[in-house]
């Protein structure tokens, strides 16, 4: 981004209110790019923002995604897990079959 243009999307950013969206984009654009340390380092800030079960769902499913990529099977199968007991009832059978496969891959 422009230098020039840098302070003018900020303006608009904070007058539009656009810092969740922006914040969790930065998060899954530096997961593309394969900057999981730098992913990880934007997920502590992400905590203030991003609040409720869903904001939950999201944050364990991004930590799973992370350590997965990092290597750290483990850990990523923790997080499915945590995931897996936040989802509320109804939607519980529906996602069961998706925790067991992915955790049973995990541990293979």
């Amino acid at each position: 981004m422009s230098v020039l243009l840098f302070p003018e999307f900020t303006k608009l950013s904070q007058h539009l209110k656009l810092d969740n969206w922006l914040h969790g984009f930065l998060i899954d654009a530096a997961l593309y790019k394969g900057r999981f340390d730098e992913a990880l380092s934007k997920m502590g800030n992400l905590s203030a923002l991003d609040t409720g079960i869903n904001g939950t769902l999201r944050r364990h499913l991004r930590l799973s995604s992370i350590y997965y990529c990092q290597g750290l099977y483990a850990v990523s199968s923790v997080y499915v897990i945590m995931h897996h007991m936040c989802i509320p009832p109804l939607l519980d059978l529906r996602t069961h079959f998706v925790v067991v496969v992915v955790v049973a891959v995990t541990f293979k």
